[in-house]
């Protein structure tokens, strides 16, 4: 079987090994960022929940991913006999632009 690193001038080994680290400090970055966002999120979500009509609502949120793409509330109105519920998927392509563009 043929190594790699036979194959590699020193150099070349170098470059590698550079551009390795590079791509590790990213994901680092990238999964800093992650959390972040996932606290950010976190935090939108309700803490307290209503209670009408001898009802009381409660939530479990599990992201499959670091992040998830759905945020919700509820909505009281002036009128007592009624609640609402929001439910929105913020999700996009990178979750900088998700909470800049629907938060």
């Amino acid at each position: 079987m043929f190594e790699i690193s036979k194959g590699l001038n020193f150099c070349s080994r170098r470059r590698l090994k550079s551009r390795n680290v590079e791509i590790i400090e990213h994901i680092n970055e990238m999964k800093a960022e992650l959390e972040l966002a996932k606290q950010l999120q976190l935090q939108l979500l309700p803490d307290a929940y209503p209670e009408k009509f001898g009802v009381r609502f409660s939530s479990l949120y599990r992201p499959m991913e670091e992040l998830g793409g759905d945020y919700y509330d509820f909505i009281r109105f002036q009128e007592k006999n009624m609640i609402g519920f929001f439910k929105r998927c913020i999700r996009s392509r990178t979750s900088r632009r998700a909470y800049y563009q629907h938060a």
